[in-house]
């Protein structure tokens, strides 16, 4: 059976936890509740297990226009 590895992600722009500074990692994405095209971002603090979220505008990908 395969095993699933942990991968750590940083919060953006150099972030950290806001209580104890060490590197956060993602726990989940889900779709805003209220404001449209944008999503919260849920980090987790595995040194002192702190949660929190961003707010992360949406990006618009169009496709090039054919010659």
């Amino acid at each position: 059976m395969a095993q699933a590895s942990l991968h750590k992600i940083e919060l953006p722009a150099g972030s950290s936890c806001h209580r104890c500074g060490a590197p956060a990692r993602l726990f989940g994405i889900e779709a805003h509740p209220t404001i449209e095209r944008t999503d919260l971002r849920t980090y987790v603090c595995d040194e002192c297990d702190a949660v929190q979220t961003e707010i992360v505008p949406l990006r618009v990908f169009r496709m090039p226009a054919s010659a």
